[in-house]
């Protein structure tokens, strides 16, 4: 038996307060704080211990899954699920734009913390992740993802890990989705199952999973365009504490306040 729990999505006036970002003339929403606002208000029911213990006192959640706007089947979702027989931290998908394109780039971050390079096929710069795409393993460590679908163990969300933003006085921004893998700190049970592959449409879905017989073509395309455009972006806070390895500069915005 099955329980759907539904919430409704109320902000009270410091929540509200603590997603904009002011300037001499704007005021601008910041794109990073909403949305972790939006994923813990999805939470709630964990966050506030509401619904998952049994009457026993057992787990009643063992996973949460979380999901894009993308095209994937209900086969892919399990799958995911079901990575490494269910032992890890959290599991991502690999996410297309087009057949060719890995998409995630702003929350993917290598087993060092180094962002992505050239976002072909291996997708990385060189490094332990990359080397375990081009050896052909299906689970590929890293220290971030979310990649469009993503399945994280629940037991840090029922001890009350919420998604965060950094300040908004900060010049530097950084992905929730990268953020909670921070807190979380589990990086050698973080993986991307390769073997699951969603899209922003059906028919990327479709030719991604026909081209991938074939990516291995990229390879030298994106080795030399990684090094001539110096990737991975140099990230003088990569090694420090508070997600820096996730940081980049500048904030992401949704849209200007009068």
């Amino acid at each position: 038996m099955h329980t759907i729990v539904t919430t409704k999505l109320i902000f009270n006036d410091d929540q509200k307060a603590s997603m904009y970002i002011k300037d001499t003339t704007h005021k601008r929403l910041s794109r990073i704080a909403y949305l972790a606002m939006i994923r813990n208000h999805a939470l709630e029911p964990i966050l506030h211990n509401k619904i998952h213990m049994s009457t026993n006192g057992s787990r009643r959640f063992l996973k949460v899954l979380f999901l894009n706007d993308i095209a994937f089947s209900s086969q892919d979702a399990i799958r995911l699920l079901q990575t490494n027989h269910g032992d890890y931290s959290a599991a991502c998908a690999l996410d297309f734009i087009n057949p060719i394109k890995f998409y995630d780039t702003f929350a993917t971050r290598d087993t060092d913390g180094y962002s992505m390079g050239l976002p072909l096929y291996p997708f990385f710069a060189p490094g332990q992740s990359q080397s375990q795409i081009r050896q052909g393993h299906d689970l590929v460590h890293v220290k971030s993802c979310w990649s469009g679908m993503v399945a994280f163990d629940s037991a840090p969300f029922e001890n009350g890990l919420k998604f965060r933003s950094l300040s908004n006085e900060s010049t530097y921004d950084a992905s929730e989705c990268c953020l909670i893998h921070a807190d979380i700190n589990q990086p050698n049970r973080t993986f991307i199952n390769t073997k699951i592959r969603v899209a922003y449409s059906n028919i990327v879905y479709v030719w991604q999973k026909r081209l991938a017989y074939f990516e291995t073509i990229w390879i030298p395309i994106q080795k030399f365009i990684t090094y001539v455009a110096g990737l991975p972006r140099y990230n003088k806070y990569r090694t420090s504490g508070n997600g820096g390895f996730c940081w980049i500069s500048g904030k992401k915005l949704l849209k200007d306040y009068h």
